[in-house]
C-alpha cells in the first residue's frame, strides 16, 4: 500500500522555545513526513533530523506569512500527498497514526484538533493552493475530522512521552500533539537541564521528569514547586528592580505611574 507523504511547513518569525531540542527529537519520529522549519533562522543541517531542514526568510513586511511560504515552497508542497502550517509550539506525537485514518478515503482535507486548536492538512494540488491563498473554498469539500487529540498542560493530567508517542498517563489515551502554549514559564525551565533527551520521559503541571525521576515523582514535584516558587520571586525582584531604575513602576499594560 503506497504511503501517504506529508509536508509539514513551520513558520519561525519569533525566538526559538527553551525545549527546541526535544522540539526537533519529536519530528525525528514523524514517519512519512517531511519538515521545513522557515523564518529568521539559520541552524545547520547537521544539527537537524534528516527529515527535517530549514531554510532562511525574513517575513519583515510581508502581507501574509502564510502567502509567502505557499508561494515560495510550492515544488515543496506538491511533491507530497498533503501539507499544513505547523507551530513551534507543538510537540508533536505520532501524526501518522491519526492521518493513517484519516486518509483511507482521499479527502480533500482533513483536521486534528481539540475545543481550542485545529491542525487543517490539505491535498497537495495547485488548486487547493490556490484556494488557501485566497481563503476561497469551494462548496462541497470532503472533510475528515478527529476531534479531542490536542494534549494540554493542566493539574489532572500527566502525559508519558515514549518516542515520540504521547499518552495519557492515567488512561493510556494517544494525543496528536501537546499544545505548549499551555506551558507556564517555569516548565520552561526544566526542559533545558537534560543534555541528551531520553527516549522516555514524562511532562506534568511541574515539569519533565525522566522514567528514573519519575518513580520519585511526590518528592521531586515538591522540590520543583519550590524552586520554581524561587524562580518567580527572583524574576519579580528583576523586574521591580528594573522598572524603578527606569523610574517608573509598572502597574498594568496599558499604564505607567511614576513613583512618588
Amino acid at each position: 500500500m503506497k504511503s501517504t507523504k506529508i509536508a509539514l511547513i513551520i513558520p519561525v518569525n519569533e525566538s526559538l522555545p527553551p525545549y527546541f531540542k526535544l522540539f526537533l527529537e519529536h519530528l525525528s519520529f514523524q514517519r512519512n513526513i517531511n519538515t521545513l522549519l522557515i523564518g529568521k533562522i539559520d541552524i545547520d543541517q547537521k544539527l537537524l533530523p534528516p527529515n527535517v531542514r530549514s531554510l532562511y526568510h525574513d517575513f519583515k513586511g510581508d502581507v501574509s506569512i502564510v502567502q509567502s511560504i505557499l508561494s515560495k515552497e510550492t515544488d515543496f508542497i506538491l511533491s507530497h500527498n498533503y501539507w499544513t502550517i505547523g507551530s513551534l509550539h507543538h510537540l508533536y506525537g505520532n501524526l501518522y497514526r491519526f492521518i493513517f485514518q484519516l486518509t483511507k478515503d482521499n479527502p480533500d482535507q482533513f483536521e486534528l484538533s481539540s475545543d481550542k486548536i485545529k491542525l487543517t492538512f490539505y491535498k497537495a494540488t495547485s488548486q487547493m493552493l490556490e484556494n488557501v491563498i485566497t481563503n476561497n473554498f469551494p462548496n462541497k469539500l470532503k472533510i475528515n475530522a478527529i476531534t479531542d487529540v490536542v494534549a494540554s498542560i493542566d493539574k489532572k493530567h500527566i502525559y508519558s512521552f515514549n518516542q515520540g508517542r504521547i499518552f495519557n498517563y492515567f488512561n493510556r489515551r494517544a494525543y496528536a500533539f501537546l499544545d505548549c502554549k499551555s506551558f507556564k514559564e517555569e516548565v520552561y525551565f526544566t526542559a533545558t537541564n537534560w543534555k541528551t533527551i531520553p527516549p522516555q520521559f514524562y511532562i506534568t503541571p511541574t515539569g519533565f521528569y525522566s522514567l528514573k525521576e519519575f518513580r520519585n515523582y511526590k518528592s521531586l514535584k515538591l522540590q520543583k514547586q519550590l524552586k520554581n516558587l524561587g524562580l518567580r520571586c527572583v524574576t519579580s525582584v528583576r523586574k521591580l528592580i528594573g522598572n524603578q531604575v527606569l523610574g517608573y513602576q509598572l502597574h498594568s499594560s496599558s499604564s505607567q505611574q511614576t513613583p512618588d
